[in-house]
């Protein structure tokens, strides 16, 4: 039976509302035979269809003090958002300090509570982590310093070598680095 992986990170903040992660990640996770749950095309996020009218549409409310429209969207985000939490496998977890990461600590720890295996890349240091999400995910998951790194280790866990296809495994790991060093900050 698949697996089902819940795609968890910054949206509201990120410049591509994490968008482009998601989508580079997703093919490479299907490829292993996993079925993704990506917050991204979650209708409660789309709203009138895209994630950056969502995010204009909450905007104007906020500004024009629109409480009650702001507040019935978010519950069907976060409701949207936590069920497929509960419904994953396990969470992959793309952690930005520079963005902030409301729902994703909400995410993080609901997984956490049910013991679901969390696995984060990140670029940050170690020591810049809020202790909090660093602890959830060292409990119950492990911490990645890249996407290769990531995409091999569920490839050795989930996917292709359980059935030899090696060469699945090679396609994975090529995308995946290509991934990484356009998320990657450049120093």
């Amino acid at each position: 039976m698949s697996k089902t992986v819940y795609l968890c990170g910054p949206m509201q903040d990120a410049k591509d509302s994490g968008e482009a992660w998601r989508a580079k990640l997703t093919p490479k996770l299907l490829e292993l035979g996993l079925t993704v749950f990506d917050p991204c095309k979650s209708e409660a996020n789309l709203g009138d269809g895209t994630i950056d009218a969502s995010k204009k549409a909450m905007a104007g409310w906020l500004a024009a003090g629109h409480r009650e429209l702001f507040l019935s969207h978010m519950r069907k985000v976060k409701e949207d958002d936590l069920r497929m939490v509960s419904e994953s496998d396990f969470l992959i977890v793309y952690i930005d300090q520079a963005q902030r990461p409301g729902g994703t600590i909400a995410e993080i720890h609901e997984a956490w509570k049910h013991g679901k295996p969390i696995y984060a890349v990140t670029y940050d240091a170690i020591k810049d982590l809020n202790h909090w999400v660093l602890s959830d995910i060292w409990d119950v998951g492990q911490l990645f310093d890249n996407w290769t790194q990531l995409i091999e280790f569920l490839t050795k866990e989930y996917g292709a070598t359980k059935t030899q296809d090696k060469s699945l495994v090679s396609r994975v790991v090529t995308g995946l680095q290509e991934i990484g060093k356009q998320l990657s900050p450049s120093k």
